[in-house]
């Protein structure tokens, strides 16, 4: 995911005002992770003068695909794989929710 320059990043001194491949003048330009060179956009990010480490990302990326190496974002839910329809899962849920409180049911309310 690009990045944003702010402020907080960057020292003032550091922070650029124009673009390191077009160099126009952007309000909001982004910060290469892997180099640190400042672009305003997908254009410029995949330009040839920042190809050598725009296609090394690409690349990683494809081996990183290829290799199996990626970690499972999301966790499923143990009582959606076993259940055989909307309702199924549904009775499930409330099965278990009838042995909670209402904070661990709702953790983001607070508690009264």
């Amino acid at each position: 995911m690009p990045k944003l320059c702010d402020s907080d990043d960057i020292p003032l001194e550091s922070q650029p005002s124009s673009c390191q491949f077009c160099k126009c003048d952007a309000s909001k330009l982004y910060c290469c992770p892997k180099c640190n060179a400042f672009y305003c956009s997908l254009k410029c990010y995949k330009s040839k003068q920042h190809a050598k480490c725009s296609e090394q990302f690409y690349k990683d990326q494809v081996e990183i695909t290829v290799n199996g190496n990626i970690v499972p974002e999301v966790k499923v839910d143990e009582r959606l794989k076993t259940a055989t329809s909307f309702e199924d899962y549904m009775k499930k849920m409330k099965e278990v929710d009838m042995n909670k409180t209402e904070e661990e049911i709702n953790p983001q309310l607070e508690a009264e």
